[in-house]
């Protein structure tokens, strides 16, 4: 019986992963720095791994160091989801970023229970785990980013709210300060049943890679775990559920520069950049027509400041400085908090 079941799912599942955001050509060409793919694992206090993939810059001389940016998410980087991340996280490293795709606990590649919801307590706090120790990696120059579209983005708002000490900056498209008002659950308030649901929920059903065990801890962990879609149903409510880690709840805990990009062709968190109660955080907004799959693919084509690179022009003020142009930065902080080493 349960063969069938997780053939059955296995087949639904094939139907409705998603390609992923598009990513301009130039993500992908050969310009700037060389690279390295490293695949490794890092512990958790309670003694679970979690997956991790680096994209590392070759380093010119041996002291060189890099800042490290992570992106954390329960999309299977290592099947379904590799080929929407290797162009982002290749963009990063050829510009002297260490890159750093982590898989969620109990999904994808790592071990673990699924979460028993988006944006966990677990999923929390193994962020603010790992943080620590990307900065402390021999390849790490101690300062660490954290940055997303939709999911990675509401979790770099809700972890830089915790102030990990090496979290310099993040960068947070299409995610939002009100996780009840702006999610793909709930929208404005009115339940919302989308085919992410049915997505999410049998990817986070399939067992973990690269061996793919159908043993006692794969059903335990994964198949048997009941979909996040229940809980959803039962909080139709705005309330603690939805607040409990939500910016809306305390505006002052976002201390670190932040760049906060929404969109106007998109179903889900397009209010976040523009609401007046941001002006208390370190943030700079950005508002335009973009969609889940780019900033540009709305109509009309560019975003409301015309910055064409994502992270690298909208944080040029981030620390209240001005520049004349929202092009001046060619880099996720132009504070100097994440700057990488000029590329040649």
């Amino acid at each position: 019986m349960r063969t069938r079941r997780l053939a059955a799912g296995l087949g639904l599942t094939l139907l409705f992963v998603p390609v992923g955001p598009s990513v301009a050509a130039e993500a992908v060409t050969p310009r700037g720095r060389d690279f390295e793919i490293r695949r490794d694992t890092l512990a958790m206090p309670d003694g679970v791994r979690l997956s991790v993939t680096y994209f590392l810059p070759k380093a010119k001389t041996p002291a060189e160091r890099f800042p490290v940016l992570l992106e954390l998410l329960p999309y299977r980087k290592d099947d379904s989801f590799y080929l929407r991340d290797y162009p982002p996280h290749v963009y990063w490293a050829r510009r002297g970023f260490a890159s750093a795709k982590v898989d969620i606990r109990g999904t994808g590649s790592s071990e673990g229970r699924v979460p028993d919801r988006e944006y966990s307590e677990p999923e929390l706090d193994d962020a603010v785990v790992i943080i620590d120790q990307l900065s402390k990696l021999p390849f790490s120059n101690g300062s660490v980013g954290m940055w997303g579209i939709s999911w990675s983005g509401f979790n770099a708002i809700q972890v830089a709210m915790r102030q990990p000490p090496a979290l310099k900056a993040i960068l947070a498209l299409h995610s939002a300060d009100n996780v009840y008002r702006d999610s793909v659950d709930l929208l404005d308030g009115a339940f919302h049943l989308d085919s992410y649901h049915l997505q999410i929920h049998h990817e986070n059903g399939l067992p973990q890679p690269p061996d793919y065990a159908l043993d006692e801890a794969y059903f335990r962990d994964r198949f048997d775990v009941k979909p996040w879609f229940f809980s959803y149903v039962r909080n139709q409510r705005d309330g603690a559920f939805w607040r409990k880690s939500a910016l809306i709840t305390d505006y002052s805990k976002l201390k670190v520069p932040a760049y906060l990009i929404g969109g106007l062709s998109t179903v889900t968190a397009t209010r976040c950049p523009a609401s007046s109660r941001m002006r208390a955080c370190r943030s700079r907004p950005n508002w335009g027509p973009g969609t889940m799959r780019g900033r540009t693919t709305g109509s009309p084509a560019r975003t409301t400041n015309g910055a064409g690179r994502p992270y690298a022009s909208g944080t040029a003020g981030c620390a209240g400085r001005k520049t004349a142009s929202p092009r001046a930065s060619a880099s996720p902080c132009s504070c100097g908090i994440l700057t990488p080493p000029t590329t040649n």
